[in-house]
């Protein structure tokens, strides 16, 4: 498997710059909950929070044809959380001289403390990361994709971590069709879901 296929898929970001709607719904889709997750440990309450994340989307949008990774800018999801900062910047410098509501300052300097996306720190309040949000997403996505018996060898021995022949057994499978089945699904997952 190529080191492509655990980044953003090149497909879909071709397919997003060729302005195709359903890959943009897929793009917010996958990306979204991480955006918003963004959003809300900077401070920004839920109103707020829902302007940013669509001016960031909209960014995207305008700009996504500047994204290359030839550039040497990285990850696609490093450009994004670039994107967000930006916009979630731009929002508490428009906010300056108001009055300010609930969060204000303190706000901003969570913001400013943002902590690395990637961190153990970067949960929400529900104790999930959202990178593990938008797996199961995903997962229940594809899901209907395969045949339940090929779903079902994949849960048990990835999810449950059940061993291959104990799953080929209860199913009436092969080891080796389990492992198969295992082996499907988890390259579909890399490939929906990038360098989440």
């Amino acid at each position: 498997m190529s080191l492509e296929s655990f980044s953003t898929s090149t497909n879909l970001l071709h397919r997003v710059k060729a302005n195709e709607a359903d890959a943009w719904r897929r793009l917010v889709d996958c990306y979204g909950p991480l955006v918003w997750h963004w959003c809300r440990q900077a401070g920004l309450q839920s109103h707020d929070g829902a302007d940013v994340f669509q001016q960031v989307f909209e960014s995207v949008y305008r700009r996504i044809s500047d994204f290359s990774r030839q550039s040497g800018r990285g990850s696609f999801r490093g450009w994004l959380l670039v994107v967000t900062q930006n916009q979630i910047r731009d929002h508490f410098r428009r906010r300056r001289g108001r009055a300010n509501p609930v969060g204000g300052t303190d706000a901003y300097q969570r913001f400013m403390d943002l902590a690395d996306p990637d961190s153990d720190e970067s949960r929400t309040t529900s104790g999930i990361h959202p990178v593990s949000q938008v797996l199961h997403s995903t997962l229940e996505k594809i899901r209907d994709d395969f045949e339940p018996r090929t779903w079902q060898a994949f849960w048990r021995s990835t999810v449950e971590g059940q061993s291959s022949t104990d799953v080929a057994a209860e199913l009436g499978m092969t080891a080796g069709a389990v492992r198969k089945a295992k082996a499907r699904i988890l390259s579909r997952l890399r490939s929906e879901l990038g360098d989440l």
